[in-house]
Protein backbone atom coordinates (compact mmCIF):
# COMPACT_ATOMS: atom_id res chain seq x y z
CA UNK A 1 0.00 0.00 0.00
CA UNK A 2 1.11 3.28 -0.61
CA UNK A 3 0.64 6.07 1.91
CA UNK A 4 -2.22 7.47 0.13
CA UNK A 5 -3.48 4.45 -0.05
CA UNK A 6 -3.25 4.21 4.00
CA UNK A 7 -4.37 7.51 4.51
CA UNK A 8 -7.69 7.04 2.24
CA UNK A 9 -8.50 3.90 4.29
CA UNK A 10 -8.58 5.47 7.79
CA UNK A 11 -12.20 5.38 9.03
CA UNK A 12 -13.11 6.10 12.96
CA UNK A 13 -14.20 8.52 15.82
CA UNK A 14 -13.30 9.55 18.80
CA UNK A 15 -12.58 12.41 20.99
CA UNK A 16 -9.24 14.25 22.54
CA UNK A 17 -10.08 15.61 26.17
CA UNK A 18 -7.13 17.57 27.86
CA UNK A 19 -8.29 19.38 31.38
CA UNK A 20 -5.52 21.76 33.10
CA UNK A 21 -3.14 21.75 30.09
CA UNK A 22 -1.61 24.51 28.33
CA UNK A 23 -0.78 25.44 24.71
CA UNK A 24 2.82 26.31 24.95
CA UNK A 25 3.63 28.80 21.69
CA UNK A 26 1.09 30.80 22.11
CA UNK A 27 -0.40 33.27 25.39
CA UNK A 28 -4.15 33.49 24.58
CA UNK A 29 -4.89 35.17 27.31
CA UNK A 30 -2.36 38.19 26.56
CA UNK A 31 -4.05 38.08 23.71
CA UNK A 32 -7.75 38.59 24.96
CA UNK A 33 -6.10 41.12 27.34
CA UNK A 34 -4.54 42.93 24.30
CA UNK A 35 -8.10 42.78 22.13
CA UNK A 36 -10.09 44.13 25.11
CA UNK A 37 -8.15 46.77 25.25
CA UNK A 38 -8.26 47.51 21.63
CA UNK A 39 -4.52 47.21 21.40
CA UNK A 40 -3.06 45.15 18.62
CA UNK A 41 -1.76 41.51 19.61
CA UNK A 42 2.21 42.13 20.39
CA UNK A 43 4.13 39.09 19.54
CA UNK A 44 5.92 38.33 23.17
CA UNK A 45 9.34 37.99 23.58
CA UNK A 46 9.84 34.91 26.21
CA UNK A 47 7.80 31.71 25.51
CA UNK A 48 4.10 32.29 25.91
CA UNK A 49 1.72 29.89 26.73
CA UNK A 50 -1.89 29.39 27.25
CA UNK A 51 -3.15 27.44 30.49
CA UNK A 52 -6.91 26.03 29.73
CA UNK A 53 -9.16 24.42 32.33
CA UNK A 54 -11.01 22.36 29.57
CA UNK A 55 -10.30 21.13 25.27
CA UNK A 56 -12.41 19.24 23.81
CA UNK A 57 -12.12 17.61 20.46
CA UNK A 58 -14.98 15.20 19.33
CA UNK A 59 -13.72 14.11 15.41
CA UNK A 60 -14.82 11.11 12.67
CA UNK A 61 -12.85 10.33 10.14
CA UNK A 62 -14.46 8.88 7.27
CA UNK A 63 -12.01 8.04 4.06
CA UNK A 64 -9.11 9.99 5.49
CA UNK A 65 -11.06 13.16 5.77
CA UNK A 66 -10.62 14.14 9.37
CA UNK A 67 -13.93 16.36 10.55
CA UNK A 68 -13.35 18.13 13.67
CA UNK A 69 -17.34 17.95 14.97
CA UNK A 70 -17.36 20.80 17.63
CA UNK A 71 -14.07 21.24 19.01
CA UNK A 72 -14.05 24.21 21.96
CA UNK A 73 -11.76 25.68 24.42
CA UNK A 74 -12.03 27.16 28.33
CA UNK A 75 -9.87 29.29 29.26
CA UNK A 76 -10.10 32.61 31.74
CA UNK A 77 -11.47 35.05 29.34
CA UNK A 78 -11.22 33.02 26.28
CA UNK A 79 -13.76 30.60 24.86
CA UNK A 80 -12.92 29.02 21.38
CA UNK A 81 -14.57 26.74 19.22
CA UNK A 82 -13.88 25.42 16.05
CA UNK A 83 -15.36 22.59 13.61
CA UNK A 84 -14.54 21.50 9.79
CA UNK A 85 -12.45 19.32 8.09
CA UNK A 86 -8.59 18.30 7.32
CA UNK A 87 -8.20 16.28 4.46
CA UNK A 88 -5.49 13.48 5.08
CA UNK A 89 -5.03 13.00 1.40
CA UNK A 90 -4.95 16.04 0.17
CA UNK A 91 -3.57 17.58 3.10
CA UNK A 92 -6.34 20.27 2.54
CA UNK A 93 -8.08 22.54 5.45
CA UNK A 94 -11.56 24.15 5.70
CA UNK A 95 -11.42 24.73 9.89
CA UNK A 96 -13.67 27.57 11.02
CA UNK A 97 -12.11 28.77 14.19
CA UNK A 98 -14.70 31.02 16.52
CA UNK A 99 -12.78 32.61 19.50
CA UNK A 100 -14.45 35.24 21.67
CA UNK A 101 -13.38 37.19 24.52
CA UNK A 102 -15.78 36.79 27.59
CA UNK A 103 -15.96 38.41 30.95
CA UNK A 104 -15.31 35.76 32.96
CA UNK A 105 -12.42 33.95 34.93
CA UNK A 106 -14.07 31.18 34.93
CA UNK A 107 -12.38 28.38 32.86
CA UNK A 108 -13.46 24.25 33.04
CA UNK A 109 -17.36 23.83 33.76
CA UNK A 110 -18.37 26.80 32.44
CA UNK A 111 -20.76 27.22 29.03
CA UNK A 112 -19.70 28.25 25.80
CA UNK A 113 -22.44 30.37 25.57
CA UNK A 114 -20.99 33.56 26.92
CA UNK A 115 -21.83 36.83 25.59
CA UNK A 116 -18.55 38.33 24.62
CA UNK A 117 -17.10 39.80 20.78
CA UNK A 118 -16.24 36.90 18.58
CA UNK A 119 -14.88 36.85 14.90
CA UNK A 120 -14.83 33.58 13.36
CA UNK A 121 -11.55 32.69 11.38
CA UNK A 122 -11.64 30.94 8.20
CA UNK A 123 -8.43 28.43 7.76
CA UNK A 124 -8.18 26.97 4.11
CA UNK A 125 -5.62 26.01 1.93
CA UNK A 126 -2.88 22.88 2.50
CA UNK A 127 -1.23 21.67 6.27
CA UNK A 128 2.00 23.09 4.89
CA UNK A 129 0.37 26.70 3.83
CA UNK A 130 -2.78 27.43 5.72
CA UNK A 131 -4.72 30.84 4.54
CA UNK A 132 -6.65 32.43 7.07
CA UNK A 133 -9.60 35.28 7.00
CA UNK A 134 -12.28 36.62 9.06
CA UNK A 135 -15.53 34.96 8.11
CA UNK A 136 -18.17 38.07 8.53
CA UNK A 137 -20.91 35.60 7.24
CA UNK A 138 -21.80 34.48 11.01
CA UNK A 139 -20.99 37.72 13.18
CA UNK A 140 -24.56 39.44 11.93
CA UNK A 141 -25.41 39.66 15.58
CA UNK A 142 -27.15 42.85 16.37
CA UNK A 143 -24.50 43.33 19.31
CA UNK A 144 -21.89 43.09 16.99
CA UNK A 145 -23.37 44.84 14.17
CA UNK A 146 -24.00 47.97 16.65
CA UNK A 147 -20.48 47.87 18.03
CA UNK A 148 -18.91 47.91 14.33
CA UNK A 149 -20.92 50.73 13.50
CA UNK A 150 -20.16 52.49 16.50
CA UNK A 151 -16.62 52.29 15.75
CA UNK A 152 -15.46 50.70 12.84
CA UNK A 153 -12.05 51.45 12.77
CA UNK A 154 -11.56 49.81 16.50
CA UNK A 155 -13.76 46.78 14.64
CA UNK A 156 -11.11 46.84 12.03
CA UNK A 157 -8.19 46.37 14.57
CA UNK A 158 -10.39 43.86 16.46
CA UNK A 159 -10.74 41.59 13.77
CA UNK A 160 -6.96 42.13 12.33
CA UNK A 161 -5.79 40.64 16.05
CA UNK A 162 -8.17 37.94 15.97
CA UNK A 163 -7.07 36.50 12.99
CA UNK A 164 -3.43 36.42 13.76
CA UNK A 165 -4.93 35.22 17.37
CA UNK A 166 -6.24 32.10 15.08
CA UNK A 167 -3.26 32.05 13.43
CA UNK A 168 -0.73 31.47 16.24
CA UNK A 169 -3.41 29.35 17.26
CA UNK A 170 -2.91 26.87 14.50
CA UNK A 171 0.94 27.42 14.52
CA UNK A 172 0.66 26.37 18.03
CA UNK A 173 -0.71 23.07 16.64
CA UNK A 174 2.17 22.83 13.59
CA UNK A 175 -0.35 24.16 11.36
CA UNK A 176 1.84 26.68 8.88
CA UNK A 177 5.20 25.57 10.19
CA UNK A 178 7.64 25.31 7.71
CA UNK A 179 9.53 21.46 8.21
Amino acid sequence: DTAGEIKQSLNGSGSLNFFDGALVGIDLAEMGRSLAAGAGYQKPTEKPQTDFAELRVPFAVVNGLFEILDATLFSPLLRVNAAGTADFVTEKLDVKVRPKIVGTLKGQGDSIERSGLAVPIRVEGTFAEPEYSADFRDVASREALEEALKDPEGTKEKVKALEETGKSLLQGFGFGTKK
